[in-house]
């Protein structure tokens, strides 16, 4: 549900336009197979002027994804972090910032805090609580070796 409001926010903030632009759709539909036409589209969206605060974090959110599907996770934790700026109420963001800290071991240190963030904002994200379970495992692990 929470995905769908992000997508939502941003179809309803282009600007001023009775349909959605093709940038906009390409940035928040989830059936979109290619990630690399999520991050041109919103690359497009960030650039324009026609978008408010929370659009402009639901795009580098949803960017962030698509930079993490295609392995490019420094670029996805770049977006994460402005899209926390942006809304940083936006317990997604702090979630999957939490994941490519974790799962490509980029400042794996705080993916902690991060997961903790995420889990206070939404207390019903049973990924967040997952994935916090593995990173702590992860880091018992690191920490051993």
């Amino acid at each position: 549900m929470k995905r769908m409001s992000i997508a939502l926010v941003l179809i309803g903030s282009a600007a001023f336009a009775r349909e959605p632009d093709p940038a906009t759709v390409q940035c928040t539909d989830r059936r979109v197979d290619r990630p690399e036409h999520v991050i041109a589209a919103c690359t497009n969206l960030i650039g324009s002027n026609g978008l408010d605060q929370k659009a402009r974090a639901a795009a580098h959110f949803n960017r962030g994804n698509a930079y993490q599907r295609t392995g490019q996770s420094r670029l996805a934790l770049a977006d994460f972090d402005e899209a926390i700026r942006l809304d940083p109420k936006m317990s997604d963001a702090f979630r999957r910032r939490a994941d490519v800290r974790t799962f490509a071991n980029i400042n794996a240190a705080g993916a902690s805090a991060d997961y903790d963030e995420a889990i206070r904002l939404n207390p019903r994200d049973a990924i967040a609580f997952g994935n916090r379970a593995m990173e702590q495992s992860f880091r018992q692990r690191r920490s051993h070796k």
